[in-house]
């Protein structure tokens, strides 16, 4: 398979179940054996381990939101942080008051046990535990209107490139 994702572009990677789409974008994170050149940027990440391609800034929101239910909201936030030395602040790229000018509501469920959450809800807070540079979803986010990811998809994240 050869596929370039550009800066700023957002890709839509196209296929019934079963055909490997989930697959593709886990050997791109590390999460299964890859062989052949992955690259992000200038970076050749093919034999790195899935936590240093995640240093690099590219992240990956599973299908299964991957949330803490017995923490808070912000909690789980707060696990997503990922301070460094190329931060704009100590959050990291994407810092929580990033997530919450992105989804005001879950500023408003701060303080709940995140497993309270509706679905919609728990996606956003999937998506905001995940910052990154460019992020990759299996599949295009359950539980968010599409209204509000048309309208919302590029404009607060640090780049608008991403794979789905």
């Amino acid at each position: 398979m050869n596929l370039q994702v550009g800066a700023g572009e957002i890709v839509a990677l196209l296929g019934r179940n079963g055909a490997g789409r989930s697959t593709m974008l886990k050997a791109v994170m590390g999460g299964v054996v890859r062989t052949g050149s992955v690259r992000f940027g200038d970076t050749e990440i093919v034999h790195l381990p899935p936590h240093k391609v995640a240093r690099l800034g590219l992240g990956y929101v599973a299908e299964d939101r991957s949330i803490f239910p017995d923490l808070t909201t912000q909690q789980n936030l707060i696990l997503g942080e990922k301070p460094g030395p190329a931060s704009k602040n100590a959050g990291g790229p994407f810092a929580i008051s990033d997530a919450y000018a992105l989804f005001p509501r879950l500023r408003e469920r701060a303080g709940a046990p995140a497993g309270a959450l509706s679905g919609g809800e728990q996606q956003m807070l999937a998506m905001c535990r995940t910052p990154c540079a460019s992020c990759c979803w299996p599949s295009p986010p359950g539980g968010l209107r599409s209204c509000w990811w048309n309208r919302n998809s590029t404009s607060h994240w640090p780049s608008a490139t991403g794979c789905m």
